[in-house]
C-alpha cells in the first residue's frame, strides 16, 4: 500500500512517513534509546524537503504538515527537558508516550486508508494519553516528599502536555482535510 501510495498520492505518502517517523521517536524517547536526537534532526529535514510539495497540494496538507511539525518540536522540548536534567522518563511518562505512539501509527493508517476507523482508534488513544497524564500531574503535584523532582517531572508533564494537544489538533486537521 505504501509503494503504491507513493505513486498515487505523493504528499499523503510523506505525511504518512513523516507521522510514522514522529512515532518512532515516541517510542525511542520511551525506550531512553541513544539515536533520539539524530531522529529529531532526520524528522526536521524531512518536514522541510516536504513542505514545498505540500504547498502545491494546497492549503490543507500544509497545515496538517504544520501541525506535525508542532508535535514534533513539543516533543522536542520535552526530550531536552529529559536530557537537561539527567533523568529517563518514569513510568507515566512512558505510558504516555506509548499511547501517543500508538496515536499516531493510527494517523498514519488513516491518511494510507481513508476510509478506516483509524482515526477514531487514535482519538481515543490520544484521550488515554491524556487522562494517564493527568494523573500523574496531580500526583506530581501533591506528592511532597522530593520537591525538586516533582518540578523536574512537571516541566516534562507539560511538554507531553503540549505534545498531545498538538497530535489531537492533527487528528481533527485529518479528519477534515481527508
Amino acid at each position: 500500500m505504501s509503494l503504491l501510495l507513493r505513486f498515487q498520492d505523493r504528499p499523503r505518502y510523506e505525511l504518512r512517513r513523516l507521522t510514522l517517523a514522529l512515532a518512532g521517536i515516541c517510542r525511542s524517547i520511551s525506550a531512553s534509546d541513544t539515536g533520539t536526537q539524530k531522529r529529531f534532526s532526520r524528522f526536521s529535514n524531512a518536514v522541510d524537503r516536504a513542505l514545498p510539495l505540500m504547498r502545491e497540494t494546497g492549503p490543507g496538507r500544509t497545515s496538517l504538515l504544520a501541525q506535525l511539525e508542532t508535535a514534533g518540536g513539543c516533543l522536542e522540548r520535552t526530550f531536552l527537558d529529559l536530557r537537561l536534567y539527567e533523568l529517563k522518563p518514569d513510568d507515566e511518562s512512558i505510558e504516555v508516550l506509548l499511547f501517543t505512539e500508538r496515536a499516531l501509527r493510527l494517523h498514519a493508517d488513516f491518511i494510507a486508508r481513508p476510509a478506516s476507523n483509524a482515526a477514531e482508534e487514535a482519538a481515543k488513544n490520544t484521550s488515554s494519553a491524556s487522562k494517564s497524564l493527568a494523573l500523574a500531574i496531580r500526583a506530581a503535584k501533591t506528592d511532597n516528599g522530593d520537591f525538586i523532582h516533582n518540578l523536574k517531572f512537571s516541566r516534562i508533564y507539560s511538554g507531553l502536555e503540549k505534545t498531545i494537544y498538538s497530535v489531537n489538533d492533527y487528528t481533527e486537521l485529518l479528519a477534515r482535510t481527508f
